[in-house]
This record gives structure tokens, C-alpha cells and sequence, in this order.
């Protein structure tokens, strides 16, 4: 299994992705491959944010409503 990448290094690919794609010069296959692994990209960043979210909301107290959850007013 590959090592998984940060979230830093998810990004740029991204953004890699984008800028190709911004060139005007790929073909449609070569465009269309290209959204679809950009489309996987974000779909790994946005499950590493959600992580990110989850644990801080942990570490914090605050639930995802931004309720203090150790306070039960």
C-alpha cells in the first residue's frame, strides 16, 4: 500500500492538476483522466479535513453545533 500523503502535498497536487488542466493544450481524454484525478484528490483532503475537524472538536470540547459538550445547559 502506498504511503499516505499529507494534506500539504494532497493540495499541491491539486493544484498541479489544475494548472494543467488550465493550459488549453490537453486532449479531452487527457483532460477528462486529469478531472478524475483531481476529483480523488479532493475526496482524499476533504476525509483528511474531516479528521482534522473531528479531532479538534475532540481536543476542544466544542461538538460540531459549537456547544460546549462538558457543559449541560
Amino acid at each position: 500500500m502506498a504511503k499516505k500523503q499529507g494534506f500539504e502535498a494532497q493540495m499541491k497536487k491539486l493544484e498541479n492538476i489544475r494548472d494543467e488542466l488550465e493550459t488549453n493544450e490537453l486532449s479531452l481524454d487527457k483532460a477528462i483522466t486529469l478531472y478524475e484525478e483531481g476529483v480523488k484528490v479532493l475526496r482524499v483532503c476533504r476525509e483528511q479535513l474531516n479528521t482534522y475537524e473531528a479531532r479538534i472538536e475532540e481536543l476542544s470540547g466544542i461538538d460540531d453545533q459549537g456547544k460546549d459538550d462538558k457543559n449541560d445547559d
